[in-house]
């Protein structure tokens, strides 16, 4: 059992160097710090068990059955938005969902296999949940940045669902998925193989893009998480793109189809920085001549177990 979880003032600086590289080893983790290697091997124990902080696998979207991607803002009538948050959160295919503030109450990522079988989960399951008023729609084109950054920590793995999988890589995938730092050693015991076996097959999947190492974690860095939607002139998207990547503030962005064609969300230590972000970097350029903001008030779901490949500009 996981011992209570209490902050250490080196936690988000660990945080921080892992997401820039999931592999980085302790040994110099510790040496960048400036601390012993045991405290970096403790620290990144804690939060992981905790569920705080955790280096995971995730797979290549589009070897996951789905094509397409889509943001889904929603306007709901009445007062009972969390029980709306919470239905639309029960389909499998609603990859995340949080509760914002702004001229939404509920934001929603949406997988889908191709247009028309987004067309059809949007008409058949999502216009018939109760409470749901009004919604809009921005299909993503091409993903430009898209960081794991703050998501479900997942739970200990089944391992009979593991051992149930039809290939050694989908299993060797799945433990991964629960913690991407697991060593060799210790995914051959699990799966009854060769040390060598693990090595060569986590290798192919890394260099084949099938699968990448990322950091999800919740509570040691970012605090206010924004969502903003862009209309640029079409002239200038691909140069206000570029201008938005130069920012770590920015955890996601994308090309979108609709009254919007460029998305971001924003990661923040705070209200003030999110404020000054979006006026001093998005509202003040004159090639974006409207912006709609959505500040996220609590997530409800967010799976961790894939990611959307990213293109170059």
């Amino acid at each position: 059992m996981a011992k209570r979880y209490r902050p250490h003032e080196i936690d988000p600086q660990v945080t921080a160097l892992l997401s820039e590289n999931p592999r980085l080893t302790n040994k110099a983790i510790a040496a960048q710090i400036g601390v012993a290697e045991s405290t970096i091997a403790t620290r990144i124990k804690t939060m992981s068990e905790n569920r705080i902080m955790r280096v995971v696998a995730q797979r290549n979207f589009f070897t996951t059955g789905y094509g397409i991607a889509a943001w889904i803002l929603v306007e709901v009538s009445g007062d009972d938005t969390s029980a709306v948050a919470e239905k639309l959160a029960t389909f499998e295919n609603v990859t995340g969902i949080g509760l914002v503030w702004g001229n939404f109450q509920i934001l929603a990522v949406v997988a889908a296999r191709d247009y028309a079988a987004l067309s059809q989960f949007i008409h058949e399951e999502i216009d018939r949940v109760p409470g749901v008023k009004r919604i809009t729609l921005d299909i993503n084109l091409r993903f430009l940045r898209g960081q794991a950054s703050f998501a479900e920590i997942p739970e200990k793995p089944d391992m009979k669902a593991i051992m149930a999988m039809g290939s050694t890589d989908e299993q060797i995938t799945a433990l991964l998925c629960h913690d991407g730092r697991s060593t060799n050693t210790r995914i051959a015991r699990a799966l009854h193989i060769s040390e060598s076996n693990v090595r060569q097959r986590i290798a192919r999947l890394l260099e084949s893009g099938a699968i990448r190492l990322s950091v999800v974690s919740h509570g040691t860095g970012s605090s206010e998480i924004g969502f903003v939607r862009m209309a640029v002139l079409p002239a200038k998207l691909k140069k206000t793109a570029a201008l938005l990547l130069e920012s770590s503030k920015v955890a996601h962005l994308s090309l979108t189809t609709g009254e919007f064609n460029l998305c971001c969300i924003l990661n923040c230590t705070d209200r003030d920085e999110l404020t000054r972000f979006c006026t001093d970097h998005i509202q003040c350029l004159p090639e974006v001549v409207d912006a709609d903001v959505s500040i996220l008030v609590k997530g409800v779901k967010a799976r961790t177990d894939f990611f959307p490949p990213e293109e170059p500009l």
